[in-house]
């Protein structure tokens, strides 16, 4: 379980990761007002939300799994 839980957490870092970068083009893209290039990229960021948060809840699952025992 302990290692499924690792692959989780670098699942998330890595999202995490792509959530900054994306982060750092979307003020780009502001400063050169592309606001097609910016609604892009808010739906790539809430599509990286939407999967943190099932991978959050699946490492809460598994650690509510390990603290019963």
């Amino acid at each position: 379980m302990v290692d499924k839980m690792l692959i989780l957490l670098e699942q998330k870092n890595q999202c995490l990761d792509e959530f900054l970068k994306l982060t750092q083009y979307q003020n780009q893209a502001i400063l050169n007002e592309n606001f097609d290039e910016l609604s892009n990229l808010v739906e790539n960021k809430n599509r990286l939300i939407k999967i943190i948060s099932l991978i959050d809840k699946q490492f809460l699952t598994i650690f509510e799994e390990i603290k019963k025992q």
